[in-house]
């Protein structure tokens, strides 16, 4: 009994005793990110810790005193360079983040909340110069919480989901234009680090903008938005998105609306083979738009393309420069631009477009015409000297080339088409009568060019 109750003792003496421990891992991981925050452009403004016996929550705020180099870390994680103009919109800005961990040490869940607390300096200056009342709202907006990012991550698993705070704000201008948002259901969850993922799903059940004056509408929407996206590398990703619908809607003095139906779009790039590798495919079910001056409605359009075979040392090399641009450009950039471009057409690859079609198109008082369809694979040989000729002779170029692509477009269409545009009536002299389409097989092989087996 003893030996039971000194064996209980020692238990009870261990679980009180954890929680004064702390939870170390949690703890050690806040202060390594918080050491190496200066070098990246933010510094700690304020820094409040409260610790009970169950749990400790930490509040922070920071302040970006140099967005330049806070941008620089964060392009380490970008597919694309961030623009220059982000700076401006960063700097200055005060961000508060309050976390949450248990102070036991098995578990590892942490939740945190991060939310701006002020616009950027030159933001602020500009906004609040113009429009004083709309300043002090934003102000009051965001120092409520009311743009919030809430994470809750695991750091054993390195697992993570959250949402963003849902927004339904509404704001009267002086011209009594009344504008609403409304953004609901924003979550996501994924694997690996925040910053740079392996793999991030994202949705987004509504997204309304809404602005009106007297008998002026104009509406914006988003619904059931969809993301999944794997990430290897910067250059190896696939990422697919499904959208339910999106609309444009304008009425008043102009009228008119752009409407679009299950939307997909899925993006590819792979450079861990000998070449690189990128692919694109979209579909959308239906489109509507219609004005003053347009009344257009497709159904069932759809593509999938490819680029292949492509060098990837140049590929990384023209990645690199593109993404330098958009800090800033200059002769010299453009001439290694120009350099590199050329080298990784002088090491060929291959375009593929497996399909391009569209099934129906209603245009003005045509209605529910049949479309069109195209494939083609054109491919591109490697050549050292083909930029020098085709410098010399852009007729040269055909030498290099092969293609073997076919269009197949529907009578109804390619009448409408050429009362359009007169001078396309030229191309029946190539046509290709199949059933109710016209077909066109285009070939290039051996310097030369053919439609239907007709050199051109």
């Amino acid at each position: 009994m003893k030996k039971i109750i000194i064996l209980l003792s020692t238990l009870i003496v261990v679980v009180l005793l954890l929680p004064l421990l702390g939870n170390k891992v949690v703890e050690e991981n806040i202060q390594n990110q918080l050491l190496s925050l200066d070098s990246k452009g933010v510094a700690i403004k304020k820094a409040i810790s409260k610790s009970g016996y169950l749990a400790t929550s930490k509040h922070y705020e920071f302040f970006l005193k140099d967005s330049k180099l806070f941008v620089e870390h964060l392009n380490q994680f970008s597919n694309t360079q961030i623009p220059s103009y982000v700076n401006m919109l960063l700097d200055g800005m005060l961000i508060g983040v309050d976390v949450k961990y248990s102070n036991f040490l098995f578990f590892s869940d942490t939740e945190i909340d991060i939310y701006p607390l002020s616009l950027a300096k030159q933001t602020a200056q500009s906004l609040k110069k113009d429009d004083k009342e709309f300043y002090a709202y934003i102000d009051k907006f965001l120092k409520n919480k009311g743009l919030l990012y809430h994470i809750n991550q695991n750091m054993s698993t390195k697992k993570f989901d959250g949402f963003i705070k849902d927004i339904k704000e509404e704001y009267t201008f002086p011209d009594s234009t009344i504008t609403k948002l409304e953004v609901s259901g924003m979550t996501y969850n994924g694997q690996g680090s925040v910053f740079h993922p392996t793999l991030l799903n994202s949705k987004v059940d509504k997204m309304v903008l809404l602005s009106t004056k007297k008998n002026e509408e104009l509406e914006i929407s988003i619904n059931d938005l969809e993301s999944v996206s794997t990430f290897k590398t910067q250059t190896t990703y696939e990422t697919k998105i499904k959208l339910k619908n999106i609309k444009l809607k304008e009425s008043g003095l102009t009228s008119g609306y752009v409407d679009m139906n299950d939307v997909y779009f899925d993006l590819s790039a792979n450079t861990q083979k000998a070449k690189a590798e990128f692919y694109a495919k979209s579909s959308v079910k239906d489109l509507q738009i219609k004005s003053d001056k347009l009344n257009l409605t497709f159904s069932d359009f759809n593509y999938d393309l490819s680029l292949t075979d492509v060098d990837k040392d140049s590929f990384e090399e023209l990645r690199i420069l593109l993404q330098k641009t958009k800090m800033g450009a200059s002769q010299d950039l453009q001439q290694q631009i120009e350099k590199t471009m050329a080298e990784m057409l002088s090491n060929g690859f291959t375009f593929t477009i497996k399909d391009i079609s569209l099934s129906k198109i209603s245009l003005e008082n045509s209605k529910n015409i049949d479309g069109f369809s195209l494939n083609s694979v054109l491919n591109l040989k490697a050549d050292a000297n083909l930029v020098k000729n085709i410098n010399t002779s852009p007729a040269q170029l055909l030498k290099n080339v092969t293609l073997d692509a076919k269009l197949k477009i529907s009578k109804t269409l390619f009448e409408f088409i050429t009362k359009q545009v007169p001078a396309t009536t030229l191309a029946n002299s190539f046509a290709k009568i199949v059933d109710d389409n016209y077909v066109f097989d285009l070939k290039i092989k051996d310097s030369k060019m053919s439609i239907n087996g007709k050199i051109i």
